[in-house]
């Protein structure tokens, strides 16, 4: 497989990611006690990570294990459900499906700043429980 071939396999099932992390946000903002949703974008997260890691998209991994905190916090309850972290999971998702077949520069500078947001979520949390 050509590396032209690999790269739009690669951004075509980011996208597909991106729609499932949507739909999982969309169902935590009408059933934020549903724990379904959590583990899905757990789920999505965690593959997020490994195929950005596999693929070299350092934005596209750490933003994975972010969101993969993120969704562990929740799950463990060291995190709320709050709207503000709701909200950033459906930006996330949102910048995801804007990958049109190719990675720029635009891109990636779009998923540091959420991976940056999701940190300082993290971040937060952590104080509060000191």
């Amino acid at each position: 497989m050509t590396s032209e071939k690999l790269e739009k396999l690669f951004c075509s099932r980011i996208e597909e990611m991106g729609a499932e992390l949507d739909a999982s946000a969309l169902l935590l903002r009408v059933q934020p006690d549903n724990v379904e949703p959590i583990e899905d974008v757990y789920r999505i997260a965690h593959n997020l990570h490994g195929s950005g890691k596999m693929y070299g998209c350092c934005a596209v991994s750490d933003l994975g294990g972010s969101l993969e905190k993120i969704a562990r916090s929740l799950r463990d309850d060291a995190l709320s459900m709050e709207p503000e972290v709701i909200d950033l999971i459906g930006r996330c998702a949102a910048a995801l499906q804007t990958l049109d077949q190719t990675i720029t520069d635009e891109f990636r500078e779009g998923l540091e700043k959420l991976d940056w947001e999701c940190q300082c979520i993290l971040h937060d949390s952590v104080s509060r429980e000191k």
